[in-house]
């Protein structure tokens, strides 16, 4: 459910710009910034429960990537001009109890007629790893965007959230989208970012092994060191997790993550269709789609510790110290001979 955006849409922007053009200052915690950004005012709802529809940005997006460009060079008065241009603004928001500091840039309530659809967007000056986590299914794809700003929360660059139920706009489909724009800007740069990507799924309805909690995959097949990290520090916290790949069944690298199981029984989670996947493989940039299982992310408790494990292996994937440090050859990535009791182990865990 899409509308195409009208000519008088983006020249009402210019009738706001001097209002508009500041930074705004908010204080707050970042899961009440979430919940908001997730509710009824910011977010298009189910077609059934919102008549409101998307809007596409159309000429828009150049201006949505020139922003959110500004904000990752830390230019953020021309960011918020040029926000403004299209009814965005630009907010310094405080985290009263963490102390950590956000650059949000979110749809100008005051200064749009109606909710577009075009999403929220968060930038940590100050990361720990350097690596941006994307939610673009915040409501089709129940609790990932609080399971993602926890991810976030501990030290990520960046955080995306969708502004529209994917029955309206469904994100990872098509790049003509703040979101995407907003990836691509983040995402480049000085530096490529890794991408991490949650979604959600219900174990119930795929023929995965009986303890499938997490799905991984890069979208292109391959079981990278990323996705090795990730599996790994899963399984070792009790997250058994299994991954997409179009390896033999019987290679080391896919008994590895997925024991006796092949990596194509995960061919319906893939994201091979992914245009952020895509976009950042392409840009030779590491893209992890990880699918959550429905128990786990409606289980407060083990959500908040699935997130931390998440956060703790991209921090040993992608610090911010290992990304300033000097360029050297990297290591090449091998499957120990002596790991094959893990794979035994997980795989009598499971039962195969």
């Amino acid at each position: 459910m899409r509308m195409k955006l009208c000519a008088l849409v983006v020249c009402a922007a210019s009738a706001v710009f001097a209002n508009a053009q500041g930074v705004v200052e908010e204080t707050g915690t970042l899961p009440e910034l979430v919940e908001r950004l997730t509710s009824h005012d910011y977010l298009l709802q189910h077609p059934s429960q919102d008549s409101r529809p998307y809007v596409e940005p159309g000429d828009a997006l150049r201006l949505a990537r020139r922003a959110a460009s500004l904000m990752a060079v830390g230019e953020l008065q021309q960011a918020a001009v040029t926000a403004a241009q299209i009814g965005y603004e630009l907010v310094d928001f405080h985290d009263t109890e963490s102390r950590n500091r956000y650059f949000v840039l979110r749809e100008d309530l005051a200064s749009i007629e109606q909710l577009r659809g075009w999403g929220a967007y968060l930038l940590n000056p100050a990361p720990k790893f350097n690596t941006l986590v994307e939610a673009p299914h915040p409501l089709g794809d129940s609790e990932t965007a609080p399971l993602a700003a926890r991810v976030f929360e501990s030290g990520a660059r960046g955080l995306l959230i969708a502004g529209a139920h994917r029955k309206k706009a469904d994100l990872p489909d098509f790049v003509e989208s703040v979101f995407h724009q907003v990836h691509s800007a983040w995402m480049g740069g000085q530096t490529l970012l890794p991408v991490l990507q949650v979604h959600g799924f219900a174990a119930r309805k795929h023929d995965f092994p009986k303890d499938a909690q997490l799905i991984l995959s890069t979208g292109g097949g391959s079981v990278t060191k990323e996705l090795l990290k990730l599996d790994e520090r899963l399984d070792e916290h009790g997250f058994p997790s299994y991954v997409y790949n179009t390896l033999d069944p019987t290679s080391n690298r896919n008994r590895r993550v997925n024991g006796d199981s092949a990596g194509s029984r995960f061919r319906s989670l893939a994201a091979t269709k992914n245009v952020q996947g895509q976009h950042a493989r392409g840009e030779g940039s590491a893209f992890m789609h990880l699918e959550f299982d429905y128990d786990l992310r409606h289980d407060k408790d083990r959500s908040v510790k699935a997130a931390e494990v998440v956060a703790s292996a991209m921090l040993e994937i992608a610090s911010v110290e290992s990304f300033n440090a000097p360029i050297e050859t990297p290591p090449t990535i091998t499957v120990a001979r002596n790991k094959p009791p893990r794979s035994n182990a997980k795989n009598a865990r499971r039962g195969g």
